[in-house]
């Protein structure tokens, strides 16, 4: 009786913590605002890389935040071929994060490197796109969203995450 009690207490708190995480990222692109919405859906990974690791669950909100603004119609048609380059960002953000996490030590440095990384990755795809498969202005303004707004909602999202981090680690 105790054991199916505690499983219970388990499974609530895994749908607890993947609902928030899935709300975050399908509500996000909502505000129309790079920085806001990158920095929440960036927060979003790096809890998920922090909760669960590389895993299933990590990599379904790493799919999602592209995906959904696809879907509702804010990422423009002409950028769809971004879409797998922004989600390997988003999985390079939190492979990285986790990696120089366990060998520095230091979260703080652990963002900052890992949001450059994914910032690396998505400037280079962004122009290798841009020089070689799309030649328009939305491409060259999509261009732009795809250079430093990255690298800044990466570390803003991972400083969030970190205050959330330090507040669950209280109330639990």
């Amino acid at each position: 009786m105790l054991k199916e009690k505690i499983l219970a207490i388990e499974n609530l708190n895994y749908l607890f913590k993947i609902s928030v995480l899935v709300g975050i990222v399908a509500v996000a692109p909502i505000f129309f605002s790079q920085p806001i919405t990158g920095s929440l859906v960036n927060m979003a990974l790096f809890l998920a890389a922090w909760i669960y690791g590389i895993k299933k669950e990590s990599l379904f909100i790493a799919f999602g935040p592209s995906l959904i603004a696809f879907l509702q119609g804010q990422l423009p048609f002409v950028m769809a071929p971004m879409i797998p380059f922004i989600i390997l960002g988003n999985i390079t953000l939190m492979t990285s994060f986790l990696l120089i996490n366990k060998k520095m030590g230091s979260y703080l440095m652990s963002v900052v490197a890992s949001g450059f990384i994914k910032f690396l990755f998505l400037f280079a795809s962004s122009q290798f796109l841009l020089h070689f498969v799309l030649k328009n202005a939305v491409a060259a303004k999509f261009a732009i969203m795809m250079s430093w707004p990255q690298f800044f909602t990466a570390v803003l999202g991972g400083i969030m995450a970190y205050l959330v981090i330090g507040f669950y680690k209280k109330i639990s």
